[in-house]
């Protein structure tokens, strides 16, 4: 994904109504002066007891790319008709705290109503 289809998307998340963790117009405008930007998406259509698990496998596929980076965004999208569940957020949060060496810039938490799932949006930049 190109810098200037991810700064169209974070735009798109500033303005939406359903989130109860929100990113604002300050984790756009840190985006426009990076100098490199990567965005890794993970979807798991599993049940509660297995999809972060499943989403987790896929992240550290990518870790030494995650790794590389020095600035993050994470956004969590669930659907909801099937709420996300805060022992699956502790269990991203973990694994990341042991991937990533410097702080989650934002954490973001979004309901989706066109997702069957879940999917977490991890932003990387430098």
């Amino acid at each position: 994904m190109k810098q200037n289809e991810v700064l169209n998307l974070m735009r798109n998340l500033v303005n939406r109504e359903n989130a109860l963790i929100r990113l604002d117009e300050s984790d756009v405008k840190y985006l426009t002066e990076e100098k490199e930007v990567e965005v890794i998406s993970s979807f798991s259509f599993e049940n509660h007891g297995k999809r972060m698990n499943d989403i987790i496998g896929q992240l550290q596929h990518m870790e030494n790319r995650v790794k590389s980076y020095q600035r993050y965004i994470l956004i969590v999208e669930y659907s909801p008709d099937d709420d996300f569940m805060m022992n699956e957020f502790e269990l991203l949060s973990k694994y990341l705290k042991n991937v990533v060496t410097t702080d989650i810039t934002k954490w973001s938490l979004y309901s989706n109503e066109g997702l069957n799932g879940l999917r977490v949006s991890l932003i990387m930049s430098r």
